[in-house]
């Protein structure tokens, strides 16, 4: 089963709602639209091993932010989740979050939260919420 058709099938299950093929559309409340995204980035799928933290982290954001953006919506705040190997230095950890926090100025997006864990490569997702 591809991307879409999975998306297919889970707008007909229950306590699915305003799913999108790449942002979601949610109403809290009349009249009021919160666009919310996630994507992933994996070492060895997305990017080389070798590629620069900074350069990884402003990719991680970026690639959230440009179906925040085609839905036409304007990004608000994210939330970013990093597992990085116990071989990564706390070095390159905040050069990562320097690269992704360098896009969020620009753009107006504000890291809120999210969560650090230890893997066997570098993992990254990251959520935006836009409006």
């Amino acid at each position: 089963m591809n991307e879409l058709e999975l998306v297919g099938r889970l707008r007909v299950m229950k306590g699915v709602s305003g799913i999108g093929d790449d942002c979601a559309v949610f109403r809290p409340k009349a009249a009021e639209d919160l666009l919310l995204k996630t994507d992933q980035l994996i070492e060895g799928v997305h990017f080389p091993k070798t590629m620069r933290a900074e350069t990884i982290g402003e990719r991680a954001l970026a690639r959230a932010l440009s179906d925040i953006e085609a839905a036409g919506g304007d990004p608000r705040c994210c939330l970013v989740a990093l597992a990085v190997p116990r071989t990564r230095s706390e070095r390159w950890i905040l050069s990562f979050f320097r690269g992704l926090l360098h896009l969020g100025t620009k753009t107006g997006t504000v890291l809120v939260g999210g969560d650090l864990a230890h893997d066997d490569k570098v993992h990254c997702s990251v959520m935006v919420v836009g409006g």
